[in-house]
């Protein structure tokens, strides 16, 4: 995870990206721009420090309700980060099914929705006094809500688009190749909508500028997607149990004399754990000893579930990091390779 982890929130680590910090001067210099023709400097300072604080408190807002929603669908988070551009949410494993995508997509933008009517029902009740605080929060979050829901990747709007191609075609890479074409559109049309007022010299507050970046974004995202999505379809023939020994389970109560000589699995309430190897049988260890005696322990990451396709390849990803040896359980047996073997095949 990359960035400054300031803390954490329900177990979740929350990170600065090291772009987060030039985000803010940005916009509170906008703001402040704004406000010094109305207010004395030192006041304009003041409410654009709090209109910035509460846009990304709106953001982080935003990516926790991605967070609870995958939690709730039992997808939790792997962290919150807040960045230049906003913030993302990164989770432990892919959703297993479209409906789960759709709803923690949806999280996300429907809490700055909620957030902005409550800011507007503030505001109406404290009859407009907190005004230069509370309209642009209002603002800011009917904004984020809306734009958010634009459908085309990296948006969560494409998530939606994406989780419809997939509940339509079946196949996950098809609704976001679909998703990520839609977000080049748009990428598209909001950097036109940048460019013509500028060539035509009709922008002079950085309106223009501001629709370029944005497109500019929007588009490096989507073709990312489209990017991962290809790659992704050019893996899902790819079944790793051809390279990977099946193997027998193991009680975790188990001595060494109780192993086979090929070695296995050891299970503690059921969960693989670790990885007795034919070399640590060989290895002449007294029979009488605990099974952990020669054992290798597998981190809970390095436990695949998914045997087959891009699934099955980002897991494996995932497991490389936390080992060189992974096992595959997948509901017909228990499998064991090395992350150097899988690697090996899957360059070929």
């Amino acid at each position: 995870m990359k960035g400054w982890r300031i803390g954490h929130i329900g177990g979740t680590p929350l990170l600065l990206a090291r772009s987060w910090p030039i985000g803010v001067l940005v916009l509170g210099l906008l703001y402040v721009t704004g406000l010094m023709s109305s207010m004395p400097l030192v006041e304009a300072i003041g409410y654009s420090i709090v209109a910035v604080l509460g846009l990304f408190a709106s953001v982080l807002a935003h990516e926790v309700s991605h967070g609870l929603a995958g939690r709730a669908l039992r997808r939790p988070p792997e962290a919150y980060t807040l960045t230049l551009w906003g913030g993302h949410t990164t989770f432990r494993a892919p959703e297993g099914r479209p409906r789960d995508m759709a709803l923690i997509a949806a999280a996300g933008p429907a809490s700055n929705l909620v957030l902005a009517l409550l800011f507007w029902l503030l505001l109406i009740a404290l009859r407009g006094e907190p005004f230069w605080i509370l309209a642009p929060l209002a603002w800011v979050n009917l904004a984020l809500g809306v734009f958010n829901l634009l459908p085309g990747l990296p948006m969560d709007g494409g998530h939606l688009v994406h989780a419809l191609g997939w509940a339509v075609t079946g196949r996950r890479d098809s609704g976001m190749v679909l998703a990520g074409r839609l977000g080049q559109v748009l990428a598209l049309a909001v950097a036109a909508y940048g460019l013509v007022p500028l060539l035509l010299g009709g922008d002079t507050g950085g309106t223009s500028l501001w629709a370029l970046l944005i497109g500019l974004f929007l588009w490096q995202g989507a073709t990312q997607s489209v990017r991962v999505a290809r790659a992704r379809q050019s893996v899902a023939d790819v079944d790793l149990r051809r390279w990977m020994a099946p193997a027998v389970a193991i009680d975790a109560a188990a001595r060494v004399g109780d192993v086979p000589p090929t070695g296995g699995v050891v299970l503690d309430g059921g969960r693989p754990v670790a990885v007795v190897t034919v070399e640590a049988m060989q290895q002449g260890a007294d029979p009488g000893l605990p099974v952990g005696a020669v054992a290798r322990a597998v981190a809970p990451e390095a436990v695949l579930r998914v045997p087959v396709g891009a699934d099955a390849v980002a897991a494996l990803g995932r497991a490389a990091r936390h080992g060189d040896v992974v096992v595959l359980a997948d509901g017909y047996g228990l499998w064991t390779a090395t992350v150097a073997q899988l690697a090996q095949h899957l360059r070929r």
